[in-house]
């Protein structure tokens, strides 16, 4: 189980606008593509254009994609057919069909690696890895994220080399044994971010460095990470509820109430602003507990409450669980013991219903392993029947080659023969 909820950076998404100027842009470029000439820009043109519908119509996304792919291939165009492939995969992505992303990801990987698209490799692992580290496999994504950094490094692309040691460190902080490791890779990430001005690779570090010294209970340096997440996220326009939670859980912990509850709320406030339900939902949460530390259990139980409400118009089971295990602890403590024994009831069913979940998604990640290594051992077999083809065409055309040289030597010796006739006749 991971012991935070740790942000990873991603290149899977342009920075595209998902409104009217991109589907502007989408018809204009249908219009472009049908009076091209099968070159190098008509290919770039699909790209473009299987990119800027893949999130609103994957399977239109596939078309345009699968379109690019045939015309690299027909006239040889290898960093475009790396790019159809990644396209592919991306729109696949949107579909939740990770084997299939995966299958395109790798072949688009393994073509960029071919022409040694160092830009290319470090993407692509850095996304192979992100999917692998969403379905639980640590060892696997960590392998991906790795290579990435390679790449990034080789490249000296610094936007990368700070993504990938993100993305690493959100690895390593899955186990206590490991925490060491995660810190390392985040303070390299850091500096390289505030360089580049990068305002999310800046807040996704800050907040992961912040969230690691928090758990260290270091909260002077837990703090100073905060704000710089805090602040950047405000620079960038992103939401900031989950970092002022943050904050105020802190100060809560060191029993600084008044502060505690002023971020708390300022977080929920910041969460009504964004109409974010789940982080409305965390921050009434964390902001109930604070109650509690400060044992005003009045107070918390109302937090609770409007939590729970929260909780189930957007259908979280673990802030509702959170919720109901607060109600029960809280009208325990002002032996309301009816409805303390209500909301244990419920916590009970809810944790069960949450158990039943876990277990899905355990069996689901196993078929989804599964599945992946079906589609493995058919690519490897398709592989091998390749192999067995153009063994098989070689030997043909060796002995073609041979039957030729055979009949040359006839003609030689034939040749010869009629000479030394006509020699001797004469």
């Amino acid at each position: 189980m991971k012991i935070q909820a740790s942000f990873i950076l991603l290149f899977f998404f342009f920075f595209i606008d998902f409104g009217s100027a991109q589907n502007d842009k989408a018809d204009s470029l249908k219009a472009v593509i049908s009076a091209l000439h099968e070159d190098t820009t008509k290919v770039d043109a699909l790209l473009d254009l299987s990119s800027n519908v893949f999130y609103t119509h994957p399977d239109t996304a596939i078309i345009y994609a699968e379109q690019a792919k045939i015309l690299a291939e027909k006239i040889d165009y290898q960093k475009g057919l790396g790019y159809a492939l990644k396209n592919i995969g991306l729109a696949y992505y949107v579909k939740s069909d990770f084997v299939e992303v995966l299958n395109y990801w790798q072949q688009s990987l393994d073509k960029f690696k071919s022409i040694d698209d160092k830009q290319g490799i470090s993407n692509l692992n850095s996304n192979i890895g992100a999917v692998h580290f969403n379905y639980g496999d640590d060892p696997k994504a960590l392998e991906y994220y790795l290579e990435s950094l390679q790449a990034a490094e080789q490249l000296g692309d610094k936007l990368r080399i700070a993504t990938a040691c993100t993305n690493i460190g959100a690895v390593y902080i899955n186990k206590p044994s490991t925490i060491d490791k995660a810190e390392e890779y985040y303070l390299r990430a850091f500096p390289i971010s505030e360089e580049l001005g990068d305002l999310p690779t800046i807040g996704t570090v800050a907040v992961n460095l912040g969230e690691l010294y928090h758990n260290k209970k270091d909260y002077g340096r837990a703090l100073v990470y905060y704000k710089k997440a805090l602040e950047a996220l405000e620079k960038s326009g992103g939401n900031s509820s989950y970092v002022l939670s943050f904050i105020g859980q802190l100060y809560g912990e060191q029993a600084l109430f008044d502060k505690a509850i002023q971020y708390h709320n300022d977080a929920i406030s910041s969460a009504k602003e964004k109409d974010s339900g789940f982080e409305m939902t965390q921050a009434l949460n964390k902001l109930a507990k604070t109650y509690k530390l400060k044992e005003d259990q009045s107070a918390a139980i109302k937090t609770f409450l409007e939590s729970e409400k929260y909780a189930k118009e957007i259908g979280s089971n673990g802030e509702l669980k959170i919720a109901y295990q607060g109600l029960a602890e809280g009208y325990s403590k002002l032996n309301a013991f009816k409805k303390a024994y209500k909301y244990q009831k419920l916590f009970n069913e809810i944790q069960d219903t949450i158990y039943l979940q876990e277990s899905d998604q355990r069996m689901a990640n196993l078929e989804f392993q599964y599945d992946l290594e079906k589609k493995e051992v058919e690519i490897e077999l398709l592989k091998k029947d390749n192999e067995i083809n153009e063994a098989a065409i070689e030997s043909a055309h060796i002995f073609r080659n041979f039957l030729f040289a055979v009949a040359g030597l006839l003609l030689i010796i034939i040749a010869g023969i009629y000479y030394q006739y006509r020699f001797a006749k004469r």
